[in-house]
Parts: C-alpha cells; structure tokens; sequence
C-alpha cells in the first residue's frame, strides 16, 4: 500500500513512466522479455488492488471459525499479487503467462 501510495504521488507530482524489461533469451530471430511498466493509470489501479486487498483483513472475525481460514487468506494473497503482476505487466507474453493464468486459477 505505501509503495503504491507513493509511486502515485510521484506521478501526480510530474514524474516520468516507470518502465524495466530484460531479456530472458536472446536469439537472432527471437528475444523473450519480462518487465514492469507504471504510468498514472496504473499507479491508481495499484492504489486500487491493494486497499482491497487490505480491505479483506477486515473478514479475520468472520472467518476464523471457518475450516478453510488459511486457505482463504493464502488463496487471497495469491490473487491480489497476480493482480498486481497483471496489472503492472509490459508485454503480452507476462500479461495472458503469468498473471492472467494465475487470476483464472482462483
């Protein structure tokens, strides 16, 4: 939540677009990149994922009585941070590989 907070301060304030990749291989005909791209759009999305994220602490009484408690906060875990991943993604190889499949699992 604080480094979401903080990456949209930093855009509202004027900074540039985040933007990392680096390669996973490299051929002559071929190269597979993974990274990270933050604009102001996504710095509200972040700020947005994670306060929901936040917000399901607030279901700890509700479910402490249940069998599957752990599950639900482990399972929880694993969605918001492919979210995030999903969200944040440069490429449409990290985007429908990673993040998409693991948001469809749960």
């Amino acid at each position: 939540m604080v480094f979401s907070v903080q990456l949209s301060i930093q855009q509202i304030n004027g900074s540039l677009i985040y933007q990392y990749q680096w390669s996973w291989t490299v051929n002559n005909y071929f190269s597979l990149e993974f990274g990270y791209l933050i604009d102001p759009l996504i710095s509200i999305m972040l700020i947005l994922i994670t306060i929901v994220g936040i917000l399901v602490i607030y279901s700890d009484g509700y479910m402490s009585h249940i069998e599957g408690y752990l599950r639900f906060f482990v399972y929880t875990s694993f969605f918001n941070t492919s979210m995030l991943g999903l969200v944040t993604s440069s490429n449409l190889i990290h985007f429908f590989g990673n993040s998409w499949e693991c948001v469809l699992i749960y």
